[in-house]
């Protein structure tokens, strides 16, 4: 019974956590000039992009991953609702006066979901056969 609480609270954190994450990006996106200070600790617009968007698949991917474990189907889910979230807040931000909506800061998003759901997968890879090695 025990086991079945704890697998319950790390899903409904996760996606709590994903959930505020998706809702600050989209506060962020909603203000007519990005904070200087993230501007200034980063240096780039594009790596801002990749990380971004690489703590969004990092989050998503957790969410999801209690939910169903295979991670071929996974990764396609978070890779193609991060790829459409992305799209639509590019729009938005067209839409908002200080921004511009632009193709290369929706690549660099793409880049940021492309590498974290690789890490995942490897880490999880190699997890599993650590996990193997040791019980048979």
């Amino acid at each position: 019974m025990k086991r079945i609480m704890k697998f319950s609270s790390k899903k409904v954190f996760f996606v709590l956590l994903a959930i505020a994450y998706t809702s600050m990006m989209y506060y962020l996106s909603d203000h007519p000039k990005p904070l200087k200070e993230i501007r200034f600790i980063l240096g780039y617009d594009k790596v801002a992009h990749v990380f971004e968007y690489g703590i969004f698949a990092f989050l998503w991917w957790n969410a999801l991953y209690y939910y169903n474990k295979s991670n071929l189907y996974l990764n396609k889910i978070v890779l193609i609702c991060g790829s459409i979230y992305a799209a639509i807040d590019e729009i938005h931000q067209g839409f908002t006066p200080g921004r511009d909506a632009s193709i290369y800061d929706w690549m660099a998003d793409i880049t940021g979901l492309i590498i974290v759901l690789f890490l995942l997968t490897r880490f999880k890879k190699n997890q599993a056969a650590v996990e193997k090695n040791l019980c048979g």
